[in-house]
């Protein structure tokens, strides 16, 4: 099949996908004594549709205690209904306003106002976003269909000049005929602070390029969540739990859709507010974070180890090429340096170690500092996290009870970064296994046993606790 061939059954099959919007349901005020519930039969000369509803709401003013009526409306009634394109306001009808929306701020607008309409929206078949907010005269908030702006190609490029590619999808139209026209105005009123839309308002109700879509199929803004929902992925990620175990979740608690993308990215944005400062969030690393949770646990004790790097050289870049080869440049030698924290009592020791007492057969401290700083490209005076142990005060206690003996295994596929998960283990006089230490590793190879079981180990618990140790299994590997 040709290009030209393609392209006339898209464009026959877009034409195909034509449909008007049929109903959405939005909660406004009564309006006089013209527009009544249900309760009283008749609105505007006419019955009220069969599930139209009207409920009253009891509020308080300047004159005293009175009755707030409401009732759902069908807002595609009142959609495209001017007489004119650009209609003036005494030909727009009445002001149809929205029950409880009484506030005109940007979060307002995108976590309270267009999710109520994206909800409405989906229940007839398809989503909405906002194209903005005009906040002159009209304070005017531009609502449209989710396939109303045209795919735009990506022309980011990366340090090698190369195109980025797309993290994510895109249900956006790629040709100008494709785009859905279907759009709406919601208007704010600064005097009564509320907002409504027109009776006889501008805008377009039939939808074009698509088809109409099942309310669960349709994927949704992560904004929409409820704060009672929030709070339950919150929770779900303190625990560590999966994306695909909070998605299914959510799914089941909201009946809407979300990709694993918004949830990850709902899980990032948690991480930058529990795991640091918010003035530093965007250059934090997954090494940042651990340390700023681990100092900031009042129970927690740890010891960590980096490798930095003196950066106090001068480059100088010439103009010619030698024809010499250039002679080998030696790398630099890392500062390796062992944190000893203790949040108990506040205090933070910092001892620099020699790289070559990090040595065996095959790596060695210094040479994995280099390595991850050749492949990360880190400059400057950045340092890195080699590893870190930890322990907490009951893990301590339990310890000094019962040091007669222990398990000491490595677990793999814990965390992102692909590292050494350690764990030492022990007993207690009922038989009861419990975890005394933690310890992110580099790799597996000798060095960073003989640094855990020389250096952090007695730090964090004695060398009264550990000279009791009668045994201690492991899985009999030769490092």
């Amino acid at each position: 099949m040709d290009k030209n061939t393609f392209q006339a059954i898209t464009d026959l099959h877009a034409q195909r996908n034509e449909w008007e919007s049929t109903r959405i349901e939005v909660e406004i005020d009564a309006v006089d004594d013209e527009y009544t519930t249900k309760d009283n039969g008749e609105a505007n000369g006419g019955v009220l549709d069969e599930d139209s509803t009207g409920t009253t709401a009891t509020t308080n003013d300047e004159s005293g205690l009175h009755k707030k009526k409401t009732m759902l409306v069908n807002l595609v009634d009142y959609i495209g209904k001017a007489p004119t394109k650009k209609p003036r306001e005494s030909q727009k009808g009445q002001k149809m306003y929205l029950s409880h929306f009484n506030e005109n701020t940007e979060r307002y607008r995108d976590e309270v106002l267009l999710p109520y309409i994206q909800k409405a929206c989906r229940s007839d078949g398809f989503s909405v976003i906002a194209k903005g907010f005009d906040g002159s005269r009209n304070q005017q908030l531009r609502i449209m269909c989710q396939r109303g702006r045209k795919f735009q190609k990506n022309d980011q490029t990366n340090g090698s000049g190369a195109k980025k590619k797309r993290q994510t999808s895109s249900q956006r139209p790629k040709q100008e005929s494709h785009i859905c026209k279907f759009s709406f105005n919601l208007h704010f009123d600064p005097d009564r602070k509320q907002w409504f839309f027109w009776e006889l308002g501008p805008g377009c109700s039939k939808h074009n390029g698509h088809c109409r879509l099942e309310s669960s199929e349709i994927k949704v803004s992560i904004k929409s969540l409820s704060d009672d929902d929030k709070n339950l992925a919150t929770n779900l990620f303190d625990i560590y739990a999966s994306t695909d175990c909070i998605r299914a979740l959510l799914e089941k608690e909201t009946g809407q859709l979300f990709t694993q993308h918004q949830v990850r990215h709902l899980r990032t944005e948690h991480q930058n507010t529990t795991f640091g400062p918010s003035e530093g969030l965007p250059n934090q690393s997954p090494a940042d974070r651990l340390l700023y949770k681990l100092q900031n646990d009042p129970s927690v004790s740890m010891v960590y180890l980096t490798a930095g790097f003196d950066s106090q050289l001068l480059t100088v870049n010439k103009q010619r090429q030698s024809k010499k080869p250039a002679a080998p440049v030696a790398p630099p030698r890392p500062i390796v340096e062992c944190f000893q924290h203790s949040t108990s009592s506040g205090t933070l020791n910092v001892t620099t170690m020699d790289p070559s007492t990090l040595v065996d057969d095959t790596s060695s401290a210094e040479k994995f500092a280099n390595d991850v700083r050749v492949a990360l490209r880190i400059t400057g005076t950045t340092k890195i996290l080699l590893a870190v142990a930890w322990t907490t005060d009951d893990a301590r206690i339990l310890l000094s009870r019962y040091p007669e003996a222990t398990v000491t295994d490595v677990t793999m596929g814990t965390n992102a970064e692909k590292r050494p998960l350690m764990l030492l283990v022990g007993k207690t006089a009922e038989n009861e296994t419990f975890t005394a230490t933690w310890a992110f590793l580099p790799s597996q190879c000798r060095w960073t046993f003989q640094w855990f079981f020389e250096t952090a180990h007695p730090i964090l618990h004695g060398l009264k606790t550990i000279s009791r140790n009668r045994a201690n299994a492991t899985d009999g590997d030769s490092n």
